[in-house]
């Protein structure tokens, strides 16, 4: 898995248009793209937070995890 991951909900308009913006300027594929339906990215969530998570933006690195706002100002 990459080092970095980002995981979104595919119905958000937000983060549709971040993930957009996204794949234009990661050109090496440093960050790999999960939606919420996505198989690892439910593994994810559940490892770091149980059963009890949001919608929102996540950005999984080495041993961090931001969300929401915090996600988009870290990439």
């Amino acid at each position: 898995m990459a080092n970095r991951v980002l995981i979104y909900d595919g119905d958000c308009a937000y983060c549709r248009g971040f993930v957009k913006i996204l794949k234009r300027f990661d050109r090496d594929d440093e960050i790999k793209v999960l939606g919420y339906n996505d198989e690892q990215a439910i593994e994810l969530l559940k490892a770091q937070f149980g059963t009890k998570y949001g919608f929102s933006m996540y950005l999984f690195e080495k041993r961090e995890v931001n969300w929401g706002k915090e996600a988009a100002k870290s990439i």
